[in-house]
């Protein structure tokens, strides 16, 4: 596929997911930011095969599932670092959040964690980079449980 095509599918992806930065960006400008978003994407692609053995397809994802596209196409999501990518990908697939940890210091370290449950029981763990990853905390879904009104975070969603 040539870099144009790409440039092209990810443009519109862009745009369909609510996002309107990108066209109001000089030409130049896009471009660069296309070819980066691609670039990350595909490292995004290569982990995730690495780690669990198939390549995710967002643009796939989209077409079939807009509302999950759109989450995923979103600039808190593009901008993440490649961990949190897979993270993103794996709650879209259907993992749960068990546990969320935001430990922020200002004169330290501040540390974002999370570990999933996959569909099959088993745990996972991803680890936020500072500032980079922080984004994705706006697009959890939260809910009380009925009857007993237990705090639950649920899902990924599209924020516009």
């Amino acid at each position: 596929m040539s870099v144009t095509s790409i440039q092209d599918r990810l443009k519109i992806a862009i745009m369909t997911s609510g996002e309107t930065w990108l066209p109001e960006s000089p030409e130049a400008v896009q471009r660069q930011l296309l070819d980066q978003i691609a670039q990350e994407i595909g490292a995004f692609q290569t982990e995730y095969k690495k780690r669990f053995g198939d390549e995710p397809d967002p643009f796939g994802l989209l077409a079939t599932d807009p509302l999950m596209g759109r989450a995923f196409f979103q600039m808190d999501t593009l901008r993440t670092s490649v961990e949190i990518k897979i993270m993103v990908w794996r709650l879209l697939l259907g993992c749960e959040f068990r546990r969320i940890h935001f430990d922020y210091d200002s004169d330290g370290k501040t540390v974002l964690t999370f570990a999933l449950k996959t569909p099959y029981g088993e745990e996972e763990h991803y680890r936020g980079e500072p500032f980079r990853d922080f984004g994705v905390l706006r697009h959890l879904g939260m809910y009380a449980t009925v009857p007993d009104n237990q705090f639950r975070v649920q899902g990924y969603y599209a924020f516009k």
